[in-house]
């Protein structure tokens, strides 16, 4: 390119863990879950996730995690997204 473009470059190097970070009874559901929130970020978590935990469940995890049922997704941790996909 004339005249050269003033560019800079990095390398990103990604390793993979041996081990998952988190252990988790069904990892499919946890992936779901996760998914569905964040495509529906802005939304509380019961509303995101109604598709694939009836509400009446979600609110009893919910309630047996402490959270209030107008907890947004964007909130939660993976170690709580974790216990959600393990109590459904």
């Amino acid at each position: 390119f004339i005249p050269a473009p003033e560019v800079e470059s990095s390398i990103v190097r990604i390793k993979k863990i041996p081990e998952p970070r988190i252990k988790v009874k069904n990892e499919e559901l946890l992936f779901k879950l996760i998914k569905e929130n964040f495509t529906k970020r802005r939304k509380t978590i019961t509303n995101s996730l109604s598709q694939s935990i009836p509400k009446n469940k979600l609110l009893e995890i919910l309630s047996e995690l402490g959270l209030p049922e107008s907890t947004r997704g964007e909130e939660l941790s993976l170690e709580i997204f974790a216990k959600i996909a393990d109590l459904c």
